[in-house]
C-alpha cells in the first residue's frame, strides 16, 4: 500500500523541480523588454529638493528634453526655460551625453552643462508621459542638488 502514494509523490516532486529549472533558465536568460521609443520633445517640471513627482509642496523648474534614441541608447538636449528662478548654476542648456531605456525604464540619463555641472535622472516614461528623481553634481561626484521630476511629451 505504502508505494501506491510513493509514485504520485515522486512525480509531483519531479514535476515542480523541472519547473523550478525552467522558470530559473527563463530568469537568467537575460530577456528585457525592448526599448520604449521616446525619441522627441518632453516638456516638464523639477523639483529641486523636492521627491515628489506631483510637485505638491514644491518649488517647480520648467525643463525641456529633446530625446535621440538609437535602440536603447539615449542622446539629445536638455533646456532649463530662461526666466526659472534658481536654473542649476544658471545653466539654461545642457547635452544629453549617456542614458538608455531598458522598457520603461529610464536609466542613467546623464545631462552635461559647460560648466561642468551634471545631472543622472532615474525613472519611468510611458508613451506620454513619465516621472522619476534626480540629482546634480559638480567637482566630481559631490551632490549639490537632487529632487524629484515629470515629464509629457509635447502635443500629449
Amino acid at each position: 500500500m505504502e508505494r501506491l502514494w510513493r509514485a504520485p509523490v515522486r512525480a509531483g516532486v519531479i514535476g515542480l523541480t523541472l519547473a523550478s529549472i525552467l522558470l530559473l533558465q527563463a530568469c537568467s536568460s537575460g530577456q528585457v523588454e525592448p526599448p520604449l521609443d521616446v525619441s522627441g520633445n518632453w516638456s516638464g517640471n523639477m523639483y529641486p529638493g523636492c521627491h515628489s513627482t506631483t510637485g505638491i509642496n514644491c518649488y517647480d523648474r520648467l525643463i525641456t528634453f529633446n530625446f535621440v534614441q538609437q535602440g536603447s541608447s539615449l542622446a539629445g538636449t536638455y533646456t532649463c526655460a530662461r526666466g526659472n528662478l534658481g536654473c542649476l548654476g544658471e545653466d539654461h542648456n545642457g547635452k544629453i551625453v549617456g542614458g538608455r531605456m531598458d522598457g520603461i525604464d529610464l536609466s542613467d540619463l546623464r545631462v552635461a552643462f559647460p560648466d561642468s555641472l551634471n545631472c543622472l535622472y532615474q525613472g519611468q516614461l510611458s508613451a506620454t508621459a513619465g516621472t522619476g528623481e534626480y540629482m546634480c553634481f559638480a567637482g566630481g561626484m559631490r551632490i549639490i542638488e537632487e529632487g524629484g521630476w515629470q515629464l509629457k511629451r509635447s502635443g500629449q
